[in-house]
């Protein structure tokens, strides 16, 4: 979008073409961007895992948001979408940044963030490169948007896909816990079903002890 936000602003839209609108579409993002960051904290999302599946709706709304901005033909529409691009994407970076915090080691918290803050750099620059290099080539804004949302929805789709297979293995590493040495395997997968809030059974532990 740091690419493609000048080149909508400068005559993508009869009419609405000039600085100011460049300034009004990163105005769009930049509210976007606060609303993601403040506004979805008012939601009071505490548990890890809202948290994870707060990250995947972000990824949803990123990929909806620019799959709509490649179909808008007008400039209101398009900021309206870049608004809610930046909604998404904040939200994301919100509740990772927590979980993070949350479950890394605090002794290597440092070089976690380093390792986040340098990957996220190399991908806006790589993808930044390859949005100009599109539209260079003579590729529609409106493509390269609708490939930017594809890649938003994929990536929702295999957050759902991990988190599925994450929080499967949360509860029965938790049930494993609590059955008895001598139980049958075979109670296992009782114990995990009529057990839904094992994750926040232990959660709650966690937080008492502490």
């Amino acid at each position: 979008m740091l690419v493609l936000i000048p080149l909508l602003g400068n005559g993508a839209f009869e009419g609405q073409s000039g600085p100011l609108f460049v300034g009004l579409l990163f105005a769009a993002r930049g509210l976007g961007a606060v609303v993601g960051s403040v506004g979805v904290r008012l939601l009071n999302v505490n548990e890890p895992a809202a948290m994870r599946r707060a990250v995947v709706g972000g990824f949803a709304i990123v990929g909806v948001s620019y799959l709509a901005l490649s179909r808008v033909g007008a400039f209101w529409p398009a900021a309206a979408c870049l608004f809610t691009a930046m909604l998404g994407n904040n939200t994301v970076w919100v509740f990772s940044g927590t979980l993070l915090q949350l479950e890394a080691d605090r002794a290597y918290h440092g070089r976690v963030f380093a390792v986040e803050f340098g990957t996220m750099t190399l991908l806006m620059a790589g993808s930044s490169w390859g949005a100009g290099a599109a539209v260079d080539a003579g590729i529609g804004l409106s493509t390269v948007a609708a490939v930017g949302g594809v890649m938003g929805v994929a990536a929702a789709s295999v957050g759902i896909i991990v988190q599925t297979i994450f929080e499967a293995s949360l509860k029965r590493s938790a049930a494993l816990r609590l059955l008895p040495n001598d139980a049958p395997s075979g109670d296992l997968h009782e114990l995990a079903r009529s057990r839904p809030g094992l994750e926040q059974e232990r959660a709650d532990e966690k937080q008492a002890s502490s």
